[in-house]
């Protein structure tokens, strides 16, 4: 079964080219930050990851779903200090030392040992849970998933396992009652393996999310099923078994949601990978409370298309990729600000250094570290980092009428402070009035003060960050007075 997700992954890239190849040529430049190939993936050493690194002691640790010693797909770290990556597991398909093959899903840390899974290979072919402890190197098969029925019901997880009080929930991709997925839980204490909700397509189906836990409840996401077919957002009580379909998706709001939902406050926002207004997905917001879905921003291609990853929050704005769009239709870094609907594209990936990322972006010293599942060296995937160049924090406004003479009667005034990661160093800060640009100031002026300005009249200012290489920011805006 895993092969058929494989070819669904092709297929959507395949579909996504053409939609991109429909819309305009011209791409987006970067607006700034230092990306960096870390790690080119050969073959040897693991090939083509999907998953997000996770970070423990300043080491990142990963899966690549094919290659290794036995092609199977391999765990492995990356030490950014120093550059060194290490196989640590090499899998080994339906037996052998290391069952299982094809791991997709993100490393889950619990007391100093990675829980994960495979998407294929164990006992039944089906895919596994299993452990991982970096202190010891030991490997543990711990479920083997035996597909529609039998001892652990489901097939093919895909998604990271979310932890609840010291037991793991998570979801099959395929299998259980009928055959589109489960929910189940998993405690390690215990090793027991419970189906604690089956999909039946009428409300989801072909689960591929991690779940997202708030308030006790999971929320999570079907990437097919429901109402049109289009994918499901769903919310599970684990205290009551209580599954609800909460969202149904119908392609003109987005279609196939893959990524996990992430919370903002008490809003869950996420992407499509297909539908919206140009068919390349959408960012949007479901506010549980009061079940409102928004679509936020429409992919058009130019500017991205098929976004499979999670969003990653902070500082208030929004990190991702898509797999597909862009300069050169291979996906794009991007960041989007839900106070202002402002979405930027912060890099275009060119194959050379990596292409179609399916990975969520993970921060660490104020740097996003990120792996893209093709290109490089050998076009089976790289480890990157991306230092981003962001626009100043805290920009405030004030009208005063100047008391130091007649030749100025009143100016707005304006201060700001220094961008809020230190991912990349500013080189200096454009200021524009209504769009234009009225001056550029040195790195260490953090204020600035437009004279002649008429009493009450409302302007628009924005401020920018610039680096060394000339490249800009994205705008923070504020009117005055």
């Amino acid at each position: 079964m895993g092969e058929i997700m494989r070819l669904v992954r092709r297929v959507v890239v395949i579909l996504l080219s053409l939609f991109c190849c429909l819309g305009p040529n011209s791409g987006h430049a970067s607006n700034g930050g230092i990306y960096t190939d870390l790690f080119d993936f050969d073959g040897t050493h693991g090939a083509n990851p999907f998953a997000t690194l996770t970070l423990n002691g300043g080491v990142f640790y990963g899966t690549a779903t094919s290659g290794g010693t036995s092609t199977f797909g391999v765990i492995f770290s990356f030490d950014p200090s120093s550059s060194t990556y290490t196989d640590l597991v090499n899998f080994t398909g339906n037996a052998g030392a290391f069952p299982g093959s094809a791991p997709a899903a993100t490393l889950t840390l619990n007391g100093g040992i990675f829980y994960g899974t495979a998407q294929n290979g164990g006992a039944s072919g089906n895919g596994v849970i299993f452990s991982f402890d970096p202190s010891s190197s030991a490997y543990t098969d711990l479920i083997n998933f035996t597909g529609n029925a039998g001892a652990f019901p489901g097939s093919d997880p895909l998604a990271t396992l979310t932890l609840n009080g010291g037991v793991f929930y998570g979801t099959t991709f395929m299998g259980g009652a009928s055959g589109v997925g489960v929910i189940f839980s998993f405690d390690p204490s215990t090793s027991t393996y419970t189906v604690v909700h089956n999909f039946d397509g009428t409300n989801g189906s072909l689960p591929e999310a991690a779940l997202t836990l708030s308030g006790g409840v999971f929320y999570g996401t079907t990437a097919f099923g429901g109402a049109s077919g289009n994918g499901v957002i769903f919310s599970f009580d684990p205290s009551t078994s209580t599954y609800t379909d909460l969202h149904d998706f119908d392609d003109t709001n987005g279609s196939l949601p893959a990524a996990a939902l992430t919370l903002s406050g008490e809003v869950f926002y996420g992407t499509t990978a297909f539908g919206g207004a140009s068919g390349n997905g959408v960012i949007f917001s479901f506010d549980p409370s009061t079940s409102t879905y928004t679509d936020l921003h429409d992919f058009d291609g130019t500017n991205g298309s098929g976004p499979f990853a999670p969003l990653t929050l902070s500082g208030g704005v929004f990190y991702g990729t898509t797999m597909n769009g862009g300069m050169s239709n291979l996906g794009v870094i991007f960041s989007f600000d839900p106070s202002s609907s402002t979405y930027t594209v912060l890099y275009n990936f060119d194959g050379t250094h990596g292409s179609l990322p399916e990975a969520a972006l993970t921060l660490s010293g104020g740097i996003f570290y990120g792996t893209a599942t093709n290109g490089g060296a050998s076009d089976l995937g790289v480890i990157f980092s991306f230092a981003p160049l962001l626009p100043p924090s805290n920009l405030t406004g004030h009208q005063k009428k100047n008391n130091s003479g007649a030749r100025y009667e009143w100016f707005n005034g304006l201060k700001w402070q220094t961008p809020t990661l230190s991912g990349t160093e500013a080189a200096g800060y454009n200021i524009y009035r209504d769009g234009v640009k009225i001056a550029t100031l040195s790195p260490s002026t953090l204020h600035y003060n437009d004279h002649n300005r008429k009493k009450g009249v409302k302007t628009l200012y924005s401020v920018t960050t610039i680096n060394v290489q000339g490249n800009e920011s994205s705008r923070v805006n504020i009117t005055v007075p």
